[in-house]
């Protein structure tokens, strides 16, 4: 049976592992080529990637981790401006002011090792058969690219045995093609042929020379279709040539842009409403890459366009071009250009009225609901939640409704993040109601994974952050949440975090020990330490707010010391040579104590330390008087532990001296997760 017209859109080879295993090894450069034939619009087209003239991009574009927020990073299945798909961690050390997404993935999902242990398939010039054997022989690739059977036990040697498999493919289509076949045959060998280039293209790097062929090969090829007497094989060519188009106008090349441009407003005037409604979808994508990429006058192009179809025979491309004004308000709110929500909600209650494009709908009002949340409309951010929910809950896509379930969580979590960033920030008026947001989530709907990693994250923030009681109430109820907890994994680590915070906690009021090889292989004696103030603290060569910190102890330990302040140092650096060779460039005055010799540390494990910096200052009775003191709170509180001691004035707060990590950044920076949690 022939395929539907727009099913000629699809390279049918390419299903989501081998779009994650491509895109794992070629980089996020390929993402924006994938969309290009699938049923979603092309993705993004960034400053980056795009060599059209562009202004340059602010930090308002770097990646956020909230579920929804906009991306640098193409995402898998951007429509308009605003939606996006998965984002990506930023980079070691950079600020984040969004929540991180509790439900993003550390990795991805790749092709299941059904075969990775095969050898690739073989290589060189099909043997002779006949047009059936060829169609049969091309039909088993296709089932066992669907089925994800792909040899190779590296994404590198996946994607070399997929690009031979799709040779393979292809030649077998082309032999087809030229010898004795029936019309079927030829339709499936036509198909199967421009299929494989699209694919082949898919899964070369840009840019290379591999590549370039490969899309010339698809350009010639899908030019040759657009003329040929049948109507799929010609729907086929065009589309698979607005596809390469696209992504030649990625690249930058101007003359494409003016060529593509005229292919999409002869498939607007198409009487097939299928065909024009593509148009529309395509080129409402591209204008919303050029917003992203910044190019003069996208914004207003795209406006304009969308206008003039917003009042369309057709409800599918009234669909899109709402879709495509909203995602553009939702950018302006986002990126401050607007701050009035209430515009959001109205033309979002407009789309949700009479869904058929469910998937983009649904986007982009998750989106919308995780971005007015962050930016402080908590009101609108719940009528926009409880809309999605209402309409997609019940949806005969399973997954769809699914994740209209998981907002509700996904929007709770966030909103306690947000308040927990307010409590962190000073305001601590907001205790009360981060304590009632905690409580009501681990003891109301599933208590998983999602909230474990959110709630105990913020529990330890708080801790370091110094609001011991409100970390202490978050940490019963955490133990109560989860002790019972059907997955015995998940209630085991949660019992051991919980068990772990309570020890750092319980250290104050008592008397601790300290012991272990010092960084000049002696073993360290504690009770050299008795009757004099001591900072015990816990650091590492590669924690930065560790380091930050040291000339302040350098400066307070100097005016301090013979009053009798003392520093200890305990290391956690796996490898111990380094901390050695750190604490003889930096000519650290105090002793360290050092890790043992399989990387382990008995004193951060006896109290409980899973992120450093871990300061505690112990008194002249040898119980722990404070904890996480540092910065510019350091001075004062040595200064009132030693008291009449004191022989000399405070020393001056040298905090960040001959370091340029900002104060603010110092003091409220989250603890580094340096060390393994349960």
């Amino acid at each position: 049976m022939a395929p539907k017209e727009n099913d000629m859109m699809l390279p049918i080879v390419i299903n989501n592992n081998m779009a994650r295993l491509l895109v794992a090894t070629l980089g996020t450069g390929l993402i924006l080529m994938f969309s290009a034939c699938s049923d979603s619009a092309p993705e993004l087209i960034t400053a980056e990637n795009s060599g059209l003239q562009v202004a340059e991009e602010t930090s308002e574009n770097t990646t956020d981790d909230a579920a929804g927020n906009f991306a640098r990073q193409p995402a898998a299945s951007s429509s308009a401006p605003g939606s996006t798909g998965s984002s990506s961690s930023p980079p070691s050390g950079e600020e984040q002011s969004i929540p991180q997404d509790p439900f993003a993935n550390s990795a991805l999902d790749l092709v299941p090792p059904q075969s990775r242990g095969d050898s690739p398939p073989p290589t060189g010039s099909l043997p002779a058969r006949s047009s059936a054997e060829l169609i049969e022989f091309i039909e088993d690739i296709e089932q066992r690219v669907a089925a994800s059977d792909i040899p190779g036990l590296t994404h590198e040697d996946q994607l070399k045995s997929f690009s031979q498999l799709m040779r393979d493919r292809l030649q077998a289509a082309e032999q087809v093609l030229v010898q004795q076949h029936s019309p079927e045959q030829r339709l499936k060998a036509a198909h199967a042929k421009l299929d494989s280039l699209q694919a082949l293209m898919l899964s070369t790097p840009p840019g290379s020379s591999a590549n370039s062929d490969d899309l010339n090969a698809l350009l010639n090829y899908a030019e040759t279709l657009r003329t040929d007497e049948e109507n799929n094989l010609r729907l086929a060519g065009t589309f698979a040539k607005l596809q390469a188009l696209n992504i030649v106008v990625a690249s930058g090349d101007r003359g494409a842009v003016a060529e593509l441009d005229e292919l999409l407003e002869s498939l607007l005037t198409s009487d097939n409403p299928d065909i024009r409604l593509r148009a529309v979808q395509q080129k409402l994508s591209i204008m919303s890459q050029f917003i992203q990429a910044q190019i003069p006058g996208a914004r207003e192009k795209l406006v304009e366009f969308a206008d003039s179809v917003a009042d369309d025979s057709d409800p599918r491309v009234v669909e899109f071009a709402r879709i495509a004004l909203l995602s553009l308000a939702v950018l302006d709110l986002r990126t401050g250009d607007a701050d009035d929500p209430t515009q959001i909600v109205l033309d979002l209650e407009k789309i949700l009225q009479k869904v058929s494009n469910a998937e983009d709908v649904f986007e982009i009002a998750s989106t919308a609901t995780i971005i007015l949340l962050n930016q402080g409309h908590l009101r609108e951010a719940t009528i926009v939640r409880e809309r999605v929910q209402e309409t997609f809950q019940d949806h005969e896509n399973p997954q769809l409704a699914a994740a209209a379930v998981e907002l509700e969580l996904r929007a709770g979590l966030t909103n306690f993040q947000l308040q927990v960033q307010s409590v962190m920030g000073g305001q601590v008026t907001q205790e009360e109601s981060l304590l009632s947001s905690a409580e009501a989530l681990l003891t109301t709907g599933e208590v998983g994974a999602p909230k474990l990693n959110v709630i105990l994250s913020a529990a330890i923030d708080l801790e370091y952050g110094g609001h011991i009681e409100v970390a202490s109430q978050i940490y019963d109820w955490i133990e109560k949440a989860y002790q019972d907890h059907e997955d015995e994994r998940l209630a085991e680590n949660a019992t051991m975090s919980v068990a772990m915070g309570r020890l750092r906690l319980g250290m104050v009021g008592q008397a601790i020990e300290l012991s272990g090889k010092t960084e000049t292989g002696e073993e360290f004696d504690w009770n050299h330490y008795a009757g004099k103030v001591v900072l015990v603290d816990f650091w590492a060569t590669h924690c930065a707010p560790c380091l930050a910190e040291i000339p302040n102890l350098k400066r307070v330990y100097e005016q301090f010391h013979e009053a009798g302040f003392e520093v200890v140092g305990v290391n956690l650096d796996y490898d111990a040579g380094k901390a050695i060779r750190f604490i003889q460039k930096e000519q650290l005055p105090w002793v360290t104590l050092l890790s043992e010799e399989d990387g382990s540390n008995p004193n951060a494990e006896r109290y409980g330390v899973q992120a450093i910096p871990f300061v505690a200052l112990v008194g002249r009775d040898g119980k722990v008087a404070a904890l996480h003191v540092r910065g510019p709170e350091l001075s004062p509180k040595i200064e009132e532990m030693l008291g009449d001691s004191l022989r000399e004035p405070p020393a001056e707060d040298v905090s960040g001296t001959d370091d340029t990590t900002s104060e603010e950044t110092r003091l409220t920076a989250k603890p580094e997760r340096e060390l393994a949690l349960p």
